[in-house]
């Protein structure tokens, strides 16, 4: 019998799309839940890091322009100083959402839980899901970025490869937290063992989920600051929470990939223990001394 293979990328989308489109209400409710605090919170951030921010990316909207129509290199576009205050909102505004998009990622879990366990979703069962793992997810998120500053900052240059390492490793934590229940230490080392023996592999189909996202991500937020979109705080709010229900499809397609790495993982273990079974009913594998045993005595 052979060994299970995993789903490739291009099926593992697929998949997403067609869950994305029936989910949608779900995940409409999770990013307003996630999205409206996040963006309550932007509201009273200081108006002069707000103004510093947003003149920066208009800047750069602009300068994508220039380049679309043949009037800068690319390599000044992105030649733009990003201002004190400008680091600052964006260390504060980005740091929360990113807190909140793992409300997210627990009900694209749960979504992908249901579609591969064959179940209709209700929001009950979602609220009663994602409620429980959030804290467990933002502890277990905060231990792995602790872990990852001090990795980063200690190996340097070619040793980078060292902290990348175990980065991957730890990839499917928040996914493992909303799923198992699982958390902290527990979830970081059941990560490692998903992870382990597909290291290459899962770090290419990371490389492509994170370019894909940080791609679509600055797609859109280029087109609304094109718009002028983000002017006015009661305009942007519907755009903003569009933006991040787009931007639910990747994780909705992160969760799916997690739960095709535990079903091959879960296929392989049987497997082995089915092997080990049929050894087993052959007789003693480690050959007959039953007639020489009242001679060890």
């Amino acid at each position: 019998m052979p060994l299970p293979t995993p789903k490739s990328i291009f099926a593992i989308f697929s998949t997403a799309g067609g869950l994305y489109l029936k989910s949608l209400k779900f995940l409409a409710v999770a990013t307003a839940l996630a999205f409206i605090p996040v963006y309550i919170f932007r509201m009273f951030l200081p108006y002069h890091l707000r103004e510093e921010f947003l003149s920066i990316s208009n800047a750069l909207s602009a300068r994508l322009q220039d380049y679309a129509a043949g009037r800068m290199e690319l390599s000044a576009v992105f030649d733009i100083t990003i201002t004190q205050g400008a680091h600052n909102f964006m260390l504060m505004y980005y740091g929360i959402g990113l807190a909140f998009l793992l409300l997210i990622v627990a009900s694209a879990t749960y979504l992908a839980k249901a579609h591969t366990s064959n179940e209709n979703p209700s929001f009950s069962d979602m609220f009663n899901q994602i409620m429980p793992a959030f804290p467990k997810m933002l502890v277990t998120t905060a231990l792995v970025a602790v872990a990852m500053y001090f990795l980063s900052a200690f190996f340097v240059g070619f040793f980078i490869i060292i902290p990348i390492y175990f980065g991957v490793g730890m990839m499917f934590i928040n996914n493992i937290t909303a799923d198992k229940g699982r958390w902290g230490l527990n979830a970081i080392s059941y990560s490692r063992f998903l992870v382990r023996g597909q290291w290459f592999r899962s770090f290419g189909i990371l490389i492509l989920f994170l370019a894909a996202y940080f791609l679509a991500s600055f797609g859109i937020d280029v087109i609304i600051a094109n718009f002028g979109l983000n002017t006015n705080i009661f305009i942007h709010l519907p755009v903003f929470l569009l933006r991040h229900l787009l931007l639910a499809f990747f994780a909705l397609a992160f969760a799916l990939w997690y739960f095709d790495v535990l079903d091959v993982h879960k296929q392989r273990l049987e497997e082995m223990e089915r092997r080990i079974n049929e050894i087993l009913n052959m007789g003693n594998p480690f050959g007959r001394r039953d007639n020489n045993d009242k001679n060890d005595d």
